[in-house]
């Protein structure tokens, strides 16, 4: 491929090896919709907390195939407020923990959602003791006390894994219980199924105000994809700029990809990136993106789209519509099976 290789206005000359290393891990590009969705955790935090949670806050579901970037964004986002101590009136030093972030086991027991939410806010043992409705107590008296201003809750599908009468009523007690006792905003993720069950119960669907699902690129999200990947080429700080958003490379990026960003930076760029610093190189070659793409997704140079020798622009585009055909032929829909619970 014919690559213009700009300069990166975001380079950095003093940036060590180990500096640029760290700087591939940490990156993170959020699109227009991901920023939009985290400007909606900010609102829904600060008006919570400026009525003193003495209100219904605005609680939020996001929802979205694995692989599109929901857990990074809440990672990203969780990981700018730590928890940390404070020495109170009494000169009892408190630990403060501005969010909660729990990722739900695959578990369908009602005990394990609130167990699991009491050890991410800490003090507890690793197994607490008590019935369900004994932890959900403890952990809303402790939230209060250690000034928690967002619960995010990952995984949340697990909560109904078989999709029963019991698991839904469990779920939908425990995360109303929450809210209403707290007055803590909730951010619950997961597969889009979870949508399903809002959408078919009322006193959730009234807590959930602000609903986002997040799809995968497409095709038809063409100009958005080149705009992130021009985002991304410039945030990794390189001397120069590989050209990700080049007509040609994108729609190759999109086609090996199959849109989905946990692909894009875990199995291309980020590998791709730390073997061009370990090879002391000025940006990320495709020879680089190429040989870690195959390796890391066991596939052969035949088959691998960044493959200019095996895939004219005419088969790229036939990749990616037989990806986006087959994405729609494992769609499976489960609302056949959640009408049965709640008729």
């Amino acid at each position: 491929m014919n690559l213009t290789l700009a300069k990166n206005p975001k380079y950095e000359p003093e940036s060590c090896r180990e500096k640029r290393s760290i700087q591939v891990g940490q990156v993170f590009v959020p699109s227009e919709f991901l920023q939009e969705i985290i400007n909606d955790i900010k609102q829904s935090r600060f008006l919570a907390k400026e009525v003193g949670y003495d209100e219904q806050p605005d609680s939020i579901l996001i929802v979205g195939e694995s692989g599109v970037g929901k857990t990074e964004l809440l990672k990203r986002y969780v990981s700018q407020f730590p928890r940390y101590v404070r020495t109170n009136q009494d000169g009892i030093p408190c630990d403060i923990v501005p969010i909660v972030s729990v990722s739900l086991p695959d578990d369908a027991s009602g005990r394990a959602a609130p167990v699991e939410i009491l050890k991410a806010l800490g003090g507890e043992a690793d197994k607490p003791k008590g019935t369900r409705a004994e932890l959900n107590r403890r952990f809303c008296n402790r939230a209060k006390d250690s000034k928690v201003e967002l619960i995010v809750i990952d995984e949340f599908h697990h909560a109904f894994s078989n999709i029963t009468s019991v698991q839904l009523k469990n779920a939908a007690d425990w995360i109303k219980n929450l809210i209403n006792k707290t007055g803590i905003p909730v951010v619950l993720m997961g597969l889009p199924i979870c949508l399903e069950i809002l959408q078919r119960h009322p006193e959730l669907r009234n807590r959930f105000s602000i609903v986002h699902q997040i799809e995968r690129f497409s095709l038809a999200d063409i100009k958005k994809w080149r705009v992130f990947l021009k985002k991304l080429d410039q945030s990794l700080g390189f001397k120069y700029l590989t050209g990700l958003d080049e007509p040609d490379l994108a729609l190759r990026l999109l086609a090996l990809s199959g849109g989905l960003l946990t692909v894009l930076m875990k199995k291309v760029i980020r590998p791709a990136a730390r073997m061009a610093i370990d090879n002391g190189e000025e940006y990320i070659s495709i020879e680089n993106m190429l040989s870690v793409s195959c390796k890391r997704l066991n596939m052969q140079m035949r088959d691998n789209p960044l493959s200019k020798e095996h895939f004219s622009q005419e088969d790229v585009l036939a990749r990616i519509y037989g990806n986006e055909k087959e994405l729609k032929k494992r769609w499976t829909p489960t609302s056949n099976k959640i009408g049965d619970v709640f008729n």
